[in-house]
């Protein structure tokens, strides 16, 4: 059904994109680059940007639903698409997991009964994967009972994530703002410097945040005036994001203390496994922001994991029309939502627990995906 207007699918994949890497990314690339992560951030956004236009091009003149599995079929032919279509939905399918593993990693510092370290890695313990149970069957369940209760809800997570980041932003660059910290910018920007900046890209968790940006590609079957809508998510959601990301790396050098960074900016640390926002509120006596910035450390993974939930379905919904997977699961509930699709994922995506138990062993597999496709 084509239902879904532009700001709904700009929305979905806004969402889909925020999700548990900017609370560190800051961190890691400020760590590689120093105050040159604020280039690194340019450069993958723009290259993202760049990329998400053939995808914007290609699934305007394609609306289908699933077109990473479908596009390929019609311009390389069958065997290209089964091993593409294969390997796109095996990374998007880690997707939802690694977010819900987010989720109860940070909640754990209210409720410690939720992880346990086996050999120095954060593992979850039975209640934890009872949760993770929970949470996946929640954002399955969000996905195939109501498409309008899936997008209002898509609001209120979306709403809620892009006005605490403002906030942060526009407060800690209010309270604590060092122009000292950037004065290496200049060296960043040399010959010598652009290793660390591209490095930072790569590695510091930049190529990561802009992942999400397919969502438009994959929902394209149910969009409305594609000629508006599909740019716009596909794109535009890749840009909205970049100031974003922006804005927090810039805030985050900024309110840093200059005696912090003495020691070089690979050395920066903060205490225990505090995530570098909450450290700077906490020094820096936010304590209504530090609170919201928890709060958000769930909201922030709970809303990427529902919009993965949303277009793997649709993935493997393509894959099975093409004929590469059962015919069952491009069954349709009486919304016209792929509910066989979202059970099949729910049940890979919880035994994707047991071999991957932690978040950065599910990352690992993500990338492994993701470069492979």
């Amino acid at each position: 059904n084509r239902r879904l207007s532009p700001a709904s699918l700009l929305m979905l994949s806004i969402n889909g994109m925020l999700g548990s890497a900017w609370l560190f990314a800051p961190l890691y690339a400020a760590k590689i680059a120093g105050s040159g992560a604020i280039l690194a951030w340019l450069i993958g956004g723009i290259a993202t940007a760049v990329i998400a236009l053939t995808f914007a091009e290609l699934a305007t003149l394609m609306p289908v639903a699933g077109g990473t599995a479908q596009i390929p079929k019609l311009s390389h032919g069958t065997f290209t698409s089964f091993i593409l279509s294969w390997m796109a939905w095996l990374s998007a399918l880690t997707m939802a997991p690694i977010e819900v593993q987010a989720v109860l990693q940070y909640a754990c510092v209210y409720f410690p009964s939720l992880v346990h370290s086996v050999n120095g890695v954060s593992t979850l313990t039975n209640t934890g994967l009872i949760w993770a149970t929970l949470l996946m069957l929640g954002l399955c369940g969000v996905n195939v009972a109501s498409f309008k209760g899936l997008v209002r809800f898509n609001f209120i997570l979306f709403a809620f994530k892009v006005l605490v980041i403002i906030l942060a932003v526009v407060y800690l660059i209010k309270t604590s703002f060092h122009t000292q910290n950037f004065a290496d910018l200049g060296t960043a920007c040399s010959i010598s410097g652009w290793p660390a900046i591209l490095s930072a890209v790569a590695t510091g968790g930049i190529a990561f945040a802009f992942t999400g940006f397919k969502h438009g590609v994959e929902l394209a079957g149910e969009a409305q005036n594609l000629n508006i809508t599909i740019p716009l998510a596909v794109v535009g959601s890749v840009i909205c994001c970049m100031f974003l990301y922006l804005g927090l790396q810039v805030a985050f050098i900024g309110a840093l203390e200059p005696a912090t960074l003495a020691h070089g900016w690979k050395n920066l640390s903060f205490p225990g496994d505090v995530g570098p926002f909450v450290g700077l509120a906490a020094g820096l006596g936010l304590i209504w922001l530090l609170r919201l910035l928890y709060l958000d450390a769930v909201v922030s993974p709970l809303g990427a994991g529902l919009i993965y939930v949303t277009s793997t379905a649709r993935i493997l919904y393509a894959m099975g029309e093409i004929g590469f997977v059962p015919k069952f699961v491009t069954k349709l509930n009486t919304q016209g939502l792929p509910v066989a699709a979202v059970a099949v994922n729910f049940a890979i995506g919880m035994f994707l627990f047991l071999p991957l138990p932690d978040w950065q062993s599910m990352v690992g597999f993500l990338v492994l995906g993701m470069v492979l496709s």
